[in-house]
């Protein structure tokens, strides 16, 4: 393919354009491995970034940036399973789109064939110690061993860099990301490659937890050109810091389909700086300055039309939280739980908003559509909160859970540990139990906390940040596994767990243990969740059956069952911590310290135990002795443990940023309600208006991420997402209506209300992007719902009514003590608040006591009173949900199978009837473009056939031929599929081809934003058909006008044939004497499944082809929507 842009470019020219090119193409190729967006805040900003990235695409080339632009806005703005930008720590996730495992975390946009964790370097390594030696950061401390002459964000490498007039080459990770690891051991251990670092640029290493808004800066760059992002992020910038180019994990040498390797890279840009530098130059200052540009509009414009043309208005709280309710259930998993396919992740905030959305519809006026509506948003987060509690995704033995799972049965996890992730988990349950009355519900939470006493606390009172997945498999050895802390061996059980049950000598404890979890002799985990053979013949533990069920197998009493396993687990435990253990990131980050707080604090209330709300003050007061600075009165990003685990900082603490304030505010609000010791209370006020003064954007309205004070941090950007964490501003939205209720500070008020209406129209149109949000705004638009409890706060009168409320889920009811105690300065900031007295001697609960004296006798009520209108009945319907929970139904890994007709297939029982809609649409459209009936469907086909030949280097000939040797392939799967199930036969899993699982993603992510711009399903069903023609559902019931037979009709001969004629690398593993042995000695099924087997081992290699089919999709759908939006 030729570019325009090419074309009248001079040589120097050219070679420049080629290399921004093909690193945008390594980063968009490889980066479909994970290509299901899930969201984060990292996650490009709506309609700013559209505009940002079709700038960047005029400069950069409008064909060259289409290559390198992956969906980004369009399909994050759809809804969920595009599961939201989410990550290790609120960063964007690119979500792997086929189920299997992988050890990389989610953002890693590279998806390489070779490169498995246990890769050696390129060469040996040097034990120098570089500046990185001086750090305290865990990250940066792991690479201060690296012969690469590495430097810490800071003044001397700008300084070092402007001196020597050298390109910065910025690499950003952290220290339980497994690629990051992956690429120091390929590239950073180099001696080869780091002489080429060190000869030609500055190196510079940062700690994205450490420094979020420098790593926040430089992904949306990232996302900018290539629509994508991840961690290790690899950066290189002008000396003034300006991106130039940029990616994630890069292996080291060149690989298939011409992929740069990062020395090539290297290489490559030392010479483009030295030939064109006044080129690189005034293409970082044009690229800044659009991206400086889109930063500055208004996320309500939705055209990238400047805020000032636009009057921001706050939403309605019930039509938002209608919509992302909606949103939710569509892509719920009725079976297994949660959001999406896989990989699955908690998504806490999706929980926060079900629970609350449940209450506000149960205070309203009732209705029985509203009583469903609240029931199956409840029923809806207590199955995902169970699910979770029974697969892999929660470590039964050590307790906590890990970040995320990699299949949709929430079995094989990636066994990293995250602190926010326990925070915010500890919290659902300790809400959903005060709902529900759950008593598992109250032992997970309990679970997770004893995880963070134990394994996550510093004798101070912090709380470390994470525990890697990758750990070495036993003593002594060379190489780390991930899970290797975790799983186990059955025969490592049975020897552990070797003792007689007492009431059936011929069993063993380890039978017990063995049919609970599921641990098998060959292992549990499926080879398709594991590429690498990491987790071969292991077994993670995971809940199959009922308690009720293992006991009667085994004769037992459910009380005895339930202590022999916790005596096993105890046994299991114990062996665990003779294994080598994970990596601790053992620094203190502010703002996950205030999140473990508030769940904390949560669960002292939700389950009445004080011990908790002991750790959590304990947590607090170790926030304001080493995480803040009094004579500032500012509060600092982080710490570290010491060598003699002392807490230290560096010479130049790093303050702190908006989601320090935001979290750490909440948490002193959750401490105030939870003991109502109101020195929280003074300084959630104080810190509350720093924020203000720090971050808040007088102009525009909203927080901006970082204070302006750094010259380093070169944009100054906004949280738009809720992801693995909930957004700073979200968070913010809530603690200003908390403190404006508290403190009668109409101020407060009046900035949640401009900032509700700064994100309304964001939440009008994808609520589901900002759940928190919508939760905040649900608070804001309840009234000043308030209950004053007046008694001493040690009187068991009060601690009997404190106790009352606590029974109860009151998610937007503040709770006030006024307890007379003349030292309390609530007495004097709050004019009514001395008016609250004890009745006949005993404590009392109110609502607030109103401003006119007519009103104050009406206002002294009863206890009962304020729980007759502030509480509703217990869900009496609870148990019924759960009580069929002990067989939990595997459903069949074939989801989309199809009949010749669709109105008698999964596609219209699974899916509504807009999907369906756009399904036939599609089928339609390419029946009849090879038909050859309309030249201008066969003019858009010929286009996507073009662009599905790579970059269309092949004529539409191949590339029909590449489509319909996909489509044999998977009409034998099918063929044998059915055959199979028709007889009873087991089916093998793993078999269903990759690309219509993506075809139903593509279909869900288009059918979100038709949903948003035709509310109602019969106009666009409308529109569809007399747009392209296309005869109703209920009136054709001929098969082969809806859906082309070619699909489905066999073929002769068997998978390995269809395999072999597949136009990718998969063919090389079946040559031809491979091929005359298979045929030879092994049964079909055999056959299919070696075929099957090495596909895994090139996945990357025919994902390609899955990607530019789906890219191909995507276009029509495209199209599609913004005709949809031109007509409505």
């Amino acid at each position: 393919m030729k570019f325009a842009l090419l074309v009248k470019s001079t040589e120097g020219e050219r070679r420049l354009l080629y290399l921004v090119y093909f690193v945008g193409v390594f980063v968009f190729t490889s980066a479909f491995s994970h290509a299901l967006i899930v969201r984060s805040a990292h996650r490009c900003s709506g309609p700013s970034m559209n505009c940002c990235r079709d700038r960047v695409s005029a400069l950069l080339g409008r064909n060259v940036v289409r290559l390198l632009a992956r969906r980004c806005s369009a399909r994050s703005h759809a809804l969920e399973n595009r599961m939201r930008f989410c990550c290790a720590a609120g960063g964007p996730l690119i979500a792997n789109s086929s189920p299997r495992r992988s050890g990389r975390p989610l953002l890693s946009s590279a998806e390489m064939a070779a490169s498995t964790s246990s890769a050696p370097a390129s060469t040996t390594t040097t034990c120098k110690k570089n500046r990185l030696a001086n750090e305290k950061s865990p990250y940066l401390l792991q690479h201060a061993s690296n012969p690469v002459d590495w430097y810490p964000w800071g003044k001397d490498a700008f300084a070092k860099a402007k001196a020597e007039d050298k390109l910065i080459f910025l690499s950003v990770g952290y220290s339980t990301c497994h690629w990051c690891h992956v690429m120091e051991r390929e590239s950073f251990e180099s001696e080869e490659i780091a002489k080429i670092m060190n000869e030609h640029f500055v190196n510079v290493k940062v700690d994205r937890e450490e420094r979020p808004d420098i790593d926040r800066v430089y992904m949306t760059f990232i996302q900018a050109t290539s629509g994508g992002g991840g961690w290790p992020m690899s950066v290189w910038l002008t000396p003034d810091l300006k991106p130039i180019v940029g990616g994630t994990y890069f292996p080291p040498e060149d690989r298939y389909y011409g992929q740069p390797g990062f020395k090539t890279l290297l290489t490559s840009i030392a010479e483009q700086w030295r030939q064109n530098r006044a080129k690189l130059d005034d293409q970082g200052a044009r690229i800044f300055e659009i991206l400086e540009q889109a930063s500055d509009l208004r996320m309500f414009g939705g055209d990238g039309v400047p805020a000032a043309s636009h009057t921001p208005r706050c939403p309605s709280a019930a039509q938002v939280a209608d919509t992302c309710y909606r949103q939710l259930e569509r892509s719920y998993d009725v079976a297994m739980g949660g959001f999406g396919r896989a990989p699955k992740f908690p998504q806490c905030v999706n929980l926060n908003f079900l629970l609350r959305h449940r209450e506000v519809l149960l205070r309203g006026e009732s209705t029985e559509k509203t009583r469903a509506t609240a029931e199956k948003a409840l029923q809806m987060a207590v199955r995902t909160l169970l699910m979770m509690a029974q697969g892999g995704i929660h470590d039964h033995i050590a307790k906590g859970f890990h970040r995320y799972s990699t299949d949709s049965k929430w079995h094989v996890p990636h066994f990293e540990k995250m602190l926010y992730d326990q925070a915010q988990l500890s919290r659902a349950y300790a809400e959903a139990h005060q709902v529900t009355h759950d008593r598992q519900l109250a032992d997970v939470a309990r679970d997770i906390l004893c995880y963070v006493d134990r394994d996550l606390s510093h004798p101070s009172g912090g709380f470390y940040s994470a525990e890697d997945a990758d750990s070495y498999p036993e003593d002594g050895a060379h190489e780390k596994k991930e899970g290797a802390f975790c799983v186990w061996d059955e025969q490592e059980v049975r020897r552990l767990l070797s003792e007689a049950l007492p009431n059936c000598p011929d069993k063993s404890l380890a039978d017990v243990v063995c049919r609970y979890y599921d641990i098998r002799p060959n292992g549990n985990v499926d080879p398709m969740q594991d590429p690498h053979d990491e987790l071969k013949r292991k077994n993670v533990l995971i809940v199959r059956e009922s308690k009720e069920s293992v006991a009667a197998c085994f004769g037992l009493d459910v009380g005895v069952l339930d202590a022999l396993l916790e005596r096993a687990r105890e046994a299991m435990l114990e062996a665990r911590l003779r294994r080598p253990k994970p990596h601790l990131d053992d620094k203190f980050l502010t703002s996950w310290n205030g999140l473990m707080i508030s769940g904390f604090a949560a669960a002292g209330r939700a389950l009445g135990q004080q011990a908790y709300l002991d750790r959590a003050l304990k947590a607090v007061a170790f926030i304001k002795e080493h995480l803040y600075d009094a004579e500032q009165k500012r509060l600092l990003r982080s710490a570290y443990r010491g060598a003699d685990s002392s807490v230290v900082q560096i010479s130049q603490p790093i303050l702190g940023v908006l989601e320090d304030y935001a979290f750490v505010v909440q948490a002193l609000l959750d401490m105030y309600e939870a003991s109502f010791d109101v020195s929280h209370l003074m300084w959630a006020e104080e810190l509350q208006d720093k924020q203000d003064a720090l971050f808040w954007d007088s102009d525009e309205q909203g927080y901006f991420i970082s204070s302006g004070g750094d010259p380093s941090v070169v944009l100054r950007l906004k949280d738009d997402q809720d992801g693995a964490e909930p957004s700073a501003n979200s968070v913010s939205l809530s603690n200003l209506v908390r403190l404006s209720v508290l403190l009668q500070r109409s101020d407060l008020r009046e900035r949640a209300e401009k900032l509700a209406a700064l994100y309304g129209q964001r939440m009008t149109l994808v609520p589901l992007a900002l759940p928190e949000m919508v939760c905040g705004l649900m608070r804001l638009q309840a009234g000043a719902q308030q209950v004053v409890i007046a008694g001493p706060r040690d009187d068991p009168g009060t601690k009997e009514l404190l106790s009352c409320l606590r029974r109860h889920f009151l998610p937007f009811v503040s709770v006030i003590l006024a307890d007379q105690d003349p030292k309390n300065p609530l007495l004097q900031r709050l004019p009514d608040f001395g008016m609250y007295r004890l009745v006949d001697g005993k404590p009392t609960a109110s609502k607030p006591i109103q401003s006119d004296p007519s009103q104050r006798a009406q206002s002294v009520a009863a206890m009962t009173e304020i729980i007759a209108q502030s509480v509703s009945e217990d869900y009496s319907s609870h148990q019924a949900l759960v009580a069929h929970d002990g067989e939990v139904e595997v459903p069949t890994v074939y989801e989309i199978r199809f009949a010749d007709d669709p109105t008698e297939s999964t596609l219209q029982r699974k899916w509504s009837p807009a999907v369906t809609e756009q399904f036939i649409l599609l089928r339609h459209e390419k029946r009849r473009f090879f038909n050859g009936k309309r030249n201008t469907t066969k003019a858009l086909y010929q286009q996507i056939l073009d662009e599905i030949g790579l970059g269309g280097v092949v004529t539409a000939d191949q590339a029909r031929k590449k489509w319909n040797n996909l489509m044999a392939k998977y009409r034998v799967e099918k063929t044998e599929i059915e055959k199979k199930e028709r007889e009873g036969d087991p089916v093998p899993e793993g078999l269903v081809w990759p690309y219509f699982k993506l075809m139903d993603t593509v279909m869900k992510d288009i059918d979100g934003t038709l949903s948003v711009l035709m509310p109602s399903p019969q106009p666009r069903v409308q529109f569809l058909q007399q747009r392209y023609s296309i005869p109703s559902i209920q009136s054709t019931a001929d098969g082969e006008t809806l859906v082309e037979t070619e699909v489905y009709e066999p073929v002769e001969g068997g998978a390995v044939r269809a395999l072999q004629s597949l136009p990718t690398p998969l063919a090389s593993h079946l040559n031809s004497a491979a091929r005359r042995r298979i045929r030879r000695e092994m049964t079909f099924e055999e056959r299919l499944l070696k075929a099957v087997e090495a596909g895994n081992e090139t996945l990357d290699k025919v994902s390609r082809t899955v990607e530019n089919q789906g890219n191909a999709l995507l276009s029509v759908l495209q199209r599609l929507a913004d005709e949809i939006c031109k007509t409505a």
